[in-house]
């Protein structure tokens, strides 16, 4: 089962740090039930911009640099500079207040929010990073992120998994998963068909109940999937039309 949000709704709140943030995430809403996945963005810092973030008790939070770079501080100072390419993953007990800064002096920079709220007792709330190999993005699924025990990924403790892909134009990539998973896609830049729907960059699909997801690209895109156990109502849903 296919849900599509067909319109761009790519949400624009300036700061006075000239920061832009872009919720790239319309088919989330804080009256829904979506398990372990609670939003997905982009963040666009000028140079030598800060801003304050707070990770909530029991989250985790996925940052991949897609441009430039970034640094992150706590109250206890600098945790961890990242650059185009690298991901990173903070885990929290309690409430944690982050600095994101943009160190560039003339390039502003482009980074991926992925949050996630799960039950994490016992779970230590370092930070830890992992650096993409490019090389491999192309036409295939490099996991970033997960909690399947993934190779050359970050450790979550949701049972979640991210990727990311690079389409090439007329590409067919087709992405596997299995009963009672959902899949959230979202694609950053380009084109892509997806089932009879043209997603561009700033759209994004929740599918669920289906083994096999195929799509084709239009143009050269980037497209991140995020693969999670079904919610309630996507269960429900399921489970009557296996039933009928």
């Amino acid at each position: 089962m296919y849900r599509f949000a067909r319109k761009r709704q790519r949400k624009r709140l300036q700061t006075e740090l000239s920061i832009t943030y872009s919720c790239l995430a319309p088919l989330l809403s804080e009256d829904q039930n979506l398990g372990p996945l609670r939003r997905i963005g982009e963040t666009f810092i000028q140079p030598e911009a800060e801003f304050v973030t707070y990770l909530l008790p029991q989250s985790e939070l996925v940052l991949c640099v897609l441009e430039g770079r970034l640094e992150i501080r706590d109250a206890g100072g600098p945790l961890y500079e990242m650059e185009a390419g690298d991901v990173y993953r903070i885990a929290a007990i309690d409430e944690t207040e982050l600095i994101f800064k943009n160190p560039s002096a003339h390039k502003k920079n482009r980074v991926l929010e992925i949050w996630l709220s799960a039950d994490l007792s016992g779970t230590p709330p370092e930070p830890e990073g992992v650096r993409l190999n490019a090389n491999r993005g192309f036409f295939n699924f490099l996991p970033l992120a997960s909690g399947q025990g993934q190779e050359d990924a970050l450790v979550l403790a949701n049972d979640c998994a991210i990727y990311l892909s690079r389409l090439r134009p007329s590409e067919n990539i087709i992405f596997e998963t299995v009963l009672y998973r959902s899949v959230y896609v979202f694609v950053l830049d380009g084109a892509v068909r997806l089932e009879d729907d043209r997603l561009i960059g700033g759209d994004s699909a929740l599918v669920f109940g289906e083994e096999r997801i195929p799509m084709t690209a239009q143009q050269q895109s980037v497209v991140i999937l995020i693969d999670i156990p079904l919610n309630d109502e996507e269960r429900g849903q399921e489970l009557g039309a296996v039933e009928s």
